[in-house]
């Protein structure tokens, strides 16, 4: 017998390797599914929905050097500029419920001295300046009968769970 070197792969462990793949393939696809489904739902709530406009906002304040007024309508969020021309429209997506959802905006501080309370001033919108800065903003979104307070962060814009 002659003793040559083979180079290559056999059937079988061809056949194995294409089993493996097929099979992390399924699961990776079931999984995709789940993560898709779950995010398609997650776009109608209202807080994601108004994180992503006060995003939107800073980003506008910073571009245009001025500061912008978020108000929120029936039909959507509405970015206003000082002049009160409209800069930008969102209309709320068909699969929310907006008579089930209100926004308040606020203004003011939050204390904890034994007793965490917010001292307030609530306002018509939401102020960012013209550096994308947000001064003391508070948002009490209500939805399905549910109350949650949130704390605009002055520097990110993003949302921080607050306890009154």
């Amino acid at each position: 017998m002659d003793n040559v070197n083979r180079h290559g792969f056999t059937l079988i462990e061809l056949l194995l390797v294409l089993a493996l793949f097929g099979l992390i393939s399924s699961l990776s696809i079931s999984h995709f599914n789940q993560v898709q489904s779950a995010f398609s739902s997650y776009k109608h709530n209202p807080t994601w929905l108004l994180n992503r406009r006060i995003q939107s906002m800073r980003l506008l304040a910073s571009q245009r050097h001025e500061g912008l007024l978020l108000t929120c309508t029936h039909e959507g969020f509405q970015v206003e500029d000082t002049n009160a021309s409209i800069v930008e429209l969102t209309k709320f997506p068909k699969e929310l419920d907006v008579k089930q959802v209100t926004f308040e905006f606020y203004q003011g501080e939050y204390a904890s001295d034994g007793q965490s309370r917010l001292m307030h001033t609530q306002l018509n919108r939401l102020k960012v300046s013209q550096y994308g800065y947000f001064e003391n903003a508070y948002i009490k979104i209500t939805w399905k009968g549910i109350a949650e307070f949130f704390h605009v962060d002055a520097l990110t814009g993003g949302l921080v769970g607050v306890e009154v």
